[in-house]
């Protein structure tokens, strides 16, 4: 098998992976494999995960968005 290093994560990334790889019960680099599995269309994405998700997504979020939060998280990943 192949390694690759992965520089300069975001934190937010990083925290939420941490948070799926413990809520699955797996490693972290197994984590970000299944994740990319999934991105590169080489494994389905489950419902159960999808679920799993939107739960952290809503977690994560906190009260209301501003309009300027609104353009953030639009933007965000885009740089």
């Amino acid at each position: 098998m192949s390694s690759i290093t992965i520089k300069n994560i975001p934190t937010r990334l990083h925290e939420t992976l941490k948070r799926r790889a413990a809520m699955t019960h797996r490693s972290l680099n197994n984590e970000i494999i299944a994740s990319l599995e999934v991105a590169a269309g080489l494994a389905p994405m489950d419902t159960n995960q999808m679920a799993l998700d939107a739960t952290l997504m809503h977690k994560a979020f906190r009260g209301e968005a501003d309009p300027g939060d609104i353009d953030r998280f639009k933007k965000e990943g885009r740089e």
